[in-house]
């Protein structure tokens, strides 16, 4: 099984794809950054291995979510 990689477009349970943007793992955790380019649709996501399948569940811990877009948005500006 292969993970989610950054710049992999995927699609979500609502039937909307989303670009992976960034990804960033922290306490044994990935948590991806992702973006629906035509309504400029912003989400934080957790990628989930539970046997052979990828769960994407997305975070609803404001605090989470805030700590996980600053730290994609220092990396975005050290490009």
């Amino acid at each position: 099984m292969e993970r989610i990689t950054k710049d992999e477009a995927i699609t979500l349970e609502n039937n909307k794809e989303y670009y992976v943007v960034e990804i960033v793992e922290q306490d044994e955790k990935r948590y991806l950054y992702l973006v629906k380019e035509e309504e400029a649709d912003v989400i934080v996501a957790e990628e989930i291995i539970e046997g052979e399948e990828i769960i994407i569940e997305t975070l609803d811990d404001i605090e989470k979510i805030k700590e996980i877009v600053k730290i994609v948005t220092e990396r975005l500006n050290k490009n």
